[in-house]
């Protein structure tokens, strides 16, 4: 079975990363990350989050965090040096991938148990 993904704790985990950033500017903040303001500020909703993939992979490339972690709340040194291995140059697919780590992929899971199917595009 794939970890459930709670989209409450991850936006609790952007929001500690991206509140500090930029005195807590969040319209400089997505400009740094490269994203719409209205994305991020959706991504970090603390009573009703709608994360964005896109907004994840920027959290992920700009912050340099482990995407398991950012994810799950677990870190995992595996994830976390293939990430920082493909660097700035990460994408979107490369974050689905790093968090659909073989270790806990089930071949006859649902497609909608997976966590590109429990996130915004």
């Amino acid at each position: 079975m794939w970890p459930r993904i709670d989209r409450t704790a991850i936006a609790t985990r952007i929001r500690a990363l991206v509140t500090g950033s930029n005195g807590g500017d969040l319209q400089t903040t997505a400009r740094r990350l490269d994203v719409a303001p209205v994305a991020l500020s959706r991504s970090i909703d603390p009573r009703f989050p709608r994360l964005s993939l896109t907004v994840i992979t920027a959290i992920v490339r700009e912050y340099g965090v482990d995407p398991w972690w950012l994810m799950y709340g677990n870190y995992d040194h595996e994830t976390h040096a293939l990430a920082s291995e493909i660097g700035s140059g990460i994408t979107t697919a490369d974050v689905l991938r790093l968090v659909e780590s073989p270790r806990e992929r089930r071949i006859h899971e649902p497609l909608d148990d997976r966590p590109s199917t429990q996130l915004d595009a």
